[in-house]
């Protein structure tokens, strides 16, 4: 409330009566002022007709009894300038002073004079006038009625109120003191005011504003007394003593007196608009605790209609009975100013924001809005049932970010363990368990449960399952060990959980290296005949015999999979034909082999080119060597990036010579090394070239080939097999001192400490690279490829040297060492490596047609790792949607999302819905970010993505307040500390 604004209008219309008091003039002013004469005669002859001063004076006189200020300003100058030039013996120096007086008096009542100016200079001109006091007052009324409070008490101060009479006196005190109540100098102005209680035109004023510097000063007993002893009265100020008795009667919780009188004033057609409003709301309040919720409501939309800034209080109880009369919308829209308030009733408005969209069935509205009145501390009955209704609103698919509903009530028996609610809240607790994705504090809480039921300790099975299984998918294999081993030793609670926890325990032994184990817990399994997943049991007991070498039992695992009815995914299939094919191939059945190879590549063909190389190579096992070259023929047509192609061509080349087609043996190698000069399987190709050759008779193109083996790869195993060779070969030729020569005009040519010094120094490099000292292992490994570029560490150098750049920030050298590594890569392991690499790099680089390319060279080969396809995938994606090809794009992450477990599940989510809200699809996006939520998935950075994405949409939609509450939420819960993170939610929420 603007206590000045309440108190203006009445003070104003005092200050103009005393100025026409001043001046002699009428006015209807509560005091007049004795001392001035009116009207002043300036000559002692004359009549009003006279041209002479005399009748100027009068004319003048007249004018000014009858307010013609501009008129009497004429005549009275006309006069002073007449006696002026008529130079009158009897006109006395008062009455050029009286006459002067008298025209600056006119003056001031004329717009545009300058009338402090020109009392201030009469002043100066006659200091020792008996009317200087009353001109020191005159000064002071002006600046008074111009509201300038400050400098007309500097006014008012000059003046000495003894010369004063005792009227003048009075209106002199009143005037300060209501500039002082203007000033907000309380003490003064009481001093003042008290000093009229008794006088006849101003006690009943100065009670007034007395009683209201003691409202001011919340002395309200005080206030009031001074006030109710007022009588009634139409005139202001003391007419808005009821305004000021209503609200004092309010805050003493005097309800039916405050309702009483601010009625008495709403139905005042005369009380101004700033008074009506406030006695709107005094009544609107008043009726809201007498329980009259009709009153209240009538009186606080009245008063909100005639207001532009409500109080929160009003907004509030508005609110309220909004709520109570199941108008749950506007409920929310009065209430959510309010929340504003740091203070009970902010606390309060949360509440039952978060109560009406409980009713509306909005879960997550209501989760946010509760969380905030959970979380305040003005009222702990508010708190109490904050929390309660936060729970609620969370086991019904209420989100907040990083909020746990088990939590929650955990959080609520600590703070609340003797509420009525406890009981209710422990009910939820056993079913919460279950619903929240946050398995470590769950099961947290289920262990500080003193004496847990039945049903406590089977959520507590099936918690310990689950995290194992979350746990195994994110690698954490000794942890998801203990877990699962848990969940399936309490098979006394659910035998089906026990029984699947056995399965995952299975895998996650089998992760470890704890092949028995697996083997033993899969065995179990697969007894029990109810078990739902017989066909992937049989699956894992396949790899884990074949990792323990036990080819036979591993091909009859694999064999029960495939056989299995269970829809399982071609890539899935054609993995475990290949795995029973090569039990078959451990095991020497090289037909049986090839059949089941060639079923693999029938089952994906797409990643085809493991089982044809396969099965080309057990042609040759039969020794059926020209089907085999047909087979790797065809093989290489129709994958012709496939990581196999080298090799592929040293068997053919080992077929053609064991055809005894010298020929073409020699044009396959020549094609090999060629094609593929800095790998190892063209150093091979060369070696090979030059036993063709000398098989062949030709002994010069033998020692040629041989030496370019020393020459070209001084460092590599073949030069060391080339050179024992080509030893022997001189030797034969009795020119033993031709290979001296030889030998040692090559740098670097075969020596016996040449391997142990390439594997001591990559040695290093990996050491440096473990320890985080990137320059060290960078240091490292390019010794390693530039002293020994040929030996079989340099491979493993060549992929230290690539990430040390990449992680040093320079990723075109990156780049480039990621290339070499493709070309002289031996496994398909290495190549795939390679372009993991490449992948990346150009990823990051924004080359997405060279990420593109790699990518899909990547996806061609049937021996990616399944750890690494999602994010070449996932990389896809990225490149196609930067490249214009969106559509392709989000077909492949809403594949990817179906599993949000993984990390690029979440992340293909994220950019699916961020897709669809930057191209105005908002209710996929919806749809998307929802998703992503409800799946809580173990990627706190993408999560919290997840929830930025979805306040966008709610603040598109119109829901802003939901839309800001998620953020504050996500504000302060939020576990992580990426800057990005908090500086989105700043930048949101301004």
């Amino acid at each position: 409330m603007k206590h000045k604004m309440l108190i203006g209008t009445a003070a104003r219309s005092l200050a103009l009566g005393a100025i026409f008091a001043i001046y002699g003039l009428s006015s209807g002013a509560p005091a007049s002022l004795a001392g001035v004469p009116s009207p002043i005669v300036l000559l002692p002859t004359g009549d009003v007709t006279s041209a002479g001063a005399g009748g100027y004076a009068l004319r003048g006189a007249e004018m000014l009894s009858g307010t013609n200020f501009r008129g009497a300003v004429d005549q009275l100058s006309a006069a002073l300038r007449a006696m002026a030039a008529e130079a009158t013996p009897g006109a006395p120096v008062e009455a050029v002073e009286k006459g002067e007086w008298q025209r600056i008096v006119a003056a001031m009542h004329t717009p545009g004079a300058e009338a402090v100016k020109g009392v201030r200079a009469w002043i100066d001109r006659y200091p020792a006038s008996p009317r200087r006091s009353q001109a020191l007052m005159a000064v002071g009324d002006i600046l008074y009625d111009r509201g300038l409070w400050a400098e007309a008490v500097k006014a008012f101060d000059e003046v000495e109120e003894f010369t004063l009479n005792p009227s003048d006196a009075e209106a002199l005190r009143y005037r300060t003191g209501y500039c002082l109540l203007q000033l907000e100098e309380y003490d003064r102005a009481r001093d003042l005011y008290t000093s009229l209680m008794d006088t006849r035109y101003y006690a009943d004023a100065a009670r007034f504003y007395l009683g209201y510097i003691a409202y001011v000063n919340k002395d309200y007993s005080r206030a009031a007394d001074l006030m109710r002893g007022l009588a009634a009265s139409d005139e202001m100020p003391t007419e808005m003593t009821n305004y000021y008795l209503a609200q004092m009667a309010l805050l003493a919780k005097d309800y039916r007196e405050a309702l009483t009188l601010a009625e008495e004033l709403a139905r005042n057609a005369d009380v101004p608009r700033e008074f009506l409003g406030e006695a709107l709301r005094v009544a609107g309040e008043a009726a809201h605790q007498l329980g009259d919720s009709k009153t209240c409501v009538e009186y606080l939309r009245r008063y909100i209609e005639t207001t532009s800034s409500p109080l929160p209080s009003a907004l509030y109880l508005l609110g309220v009975e909004d709520y109570r009369m199941g108008n749950y919308a506007e409920a929310i829209e009065r209430l959510t100013p309010v929340t504003e308030e740091q203070s009970s009733i902010g606390q309060s408005a949360y509440l039952f924001i978060g109560q009406s969209y409980l009713q509306q069935k909005n879960y997550t509205a209501a989760s946010l809005a509760l969380e905030k009145a959970s979380k305040m501390s003005f009222d702990p009955e508010v708190e109490e049932a904050a929390l309660y209704n936060l729970g609620v609103a969370q086991m019904q698919g209420g989100k907040v970010p990083f909020g746990s509903s088990v939590g929650l009530f955990e959080e609520f028996m600590q703070r609340f363990p003797d509420s009525e609610l406890a009981p209710k809240v422990m009910d939820y607790l056993l079913n919460g368990y279950m619903t929240d994705n946050n398995y470590p504090a769950a099961l947290a809480a289920i262990g500080r449960v003193k004496h847990p039921s039945r049903d406590v300790l089977a959520a507590k099975q099936k918690v310990l399952y689950l995290l194992g299984m979350k746990e195994l998918q994110a690698k954490q294999v000794k942890s998801a060990i203990s877990h699962l081993e848990q969940a399936s030793e309490m098979d006394e609670y659910s035998s089906e959980v026990a029984t699947e926890a056995t399965l995952w325990l299975a895998e996650a032994e089998y992760a470890a290296g704890e092949y028995a184990d697996a083997v033993s817990d899969l065995t179990y399994y697969l007894r029990q005949k109810d078990a739902p997943n017989h066909a992937i049991a049989y699956y894992d007991l396949g790899y884990a015999r074949f990792a323990q070498k036990q080819f036979a039992d591993a091909k009859d695992a694999f064999k029960r999979f495939v056989a299995n009815p269970a829809d399982v995914s071609p890539e899935l299939r054609a993995d475990a034909l290949n795995r029973m094919a090569d039990s078959q191939y451990y095991t020497s059945d090289f037909t049986g082999a090839a059949a089941t190879y060639r079923r693999a590549y029938e089952a994906d063909p797409s990643a085809g080119d493991y089982p044809m190389f396969q099965l080309g190579l057990m042609k040759g096992l039969q020794r059926n060597h020209n089907e085999k070259i047909e087979t790797l023929t065809d093989m290489m047509s129709r994958f012709p990036t496939s990581a196999l192609i080298p090799t592929a061509l040293l068997e053919m080349g080992e077929s053609y010579t064991q055809l005894s087609n010298s020929g073409r043996a020699i044009e396959t190698y020549t094609t090999l090394v060629n094609r593929y000069p800095n790998t190892a399987q063209g150093r091979q190709g060369h070696l090979l070239l030059a036993i063709t050759y000398l098989h062949s008779g030709n002994r010069e193109r033998a020692i040629e080939h041989y030496k370019r083996v020393i020459a070209n790869y001084p460092s590599s195993e073949e030069a060391r097999v080339a050179s024992d060779d080509l030893k022997q070969l001189y030797a034969d030729d009795g020119r033993i001192h031709e290979y001296m020569e030889f030998i040692n005009d090559v740098p670097d040519a075969p020596k016996p400490e040449t391997a142990e010094l390439a594997e001591l120094t990559l040695q290093s490099a990996r050491s440096a690279l473990e320890h985080g000292r990137q320059t060290d292992a960078l240091r490292h490994a390019k010794e390693v490829t530039e002293r020994y570029p040929d030996s079989p560490q340099a491979t493993e150098a060549l992929e230290i040297v690539a990430q040390a750049e990449f992680n040093a920030g320079n990723p075109e050298a990156a780049l480039e060492a990621y290339r070499a590594l493709e070309a002289r890569s031996i496994s398909a392991a290495d190549v795939n490596a390679a372009r993991l690499g490449i992948m990346r790099v150009c990823r990051e680089m924004a080359d997405n047609a060279a990420a593109l390319e790699a990518a899909d060279k990547l996806l061609a080969s049937s021996s990616l790792g399944a750890s690494d396809k999602n994010e070449v995938i996932f990389t896809k994606a990225l490149a196609l949607a930067d490249l214009g090809r969106a559509s392709e794009a989000v077909a492949i992450w809403e594949n990817l999302s179906k599993d949000m477990d993984s990390l690029y599940g979440t992340k293909s989510a994220y950019y699916l819905g961020q897709y669809y809200y930057d191209h105005k699809e908002t209710k996929k996006a919806l749809t998307v970010a929802n998703k992503i939520i409800d799946a809580n998935p173990p990627h706190d950075y993408w999560l919290a993505r997840g929830f930025i994405l979805l306040s966008d949409i709610l603040r598109r939609q119109g829901e802003t307040f939901e839309a800001d509450e998620y953020l504050r939420s996500l504000k302060e819960n939020y576990p992580g500390s990426e800057g990005d993170i908090f500086r989105m939610i700043d930048e949101r929420l301004k």
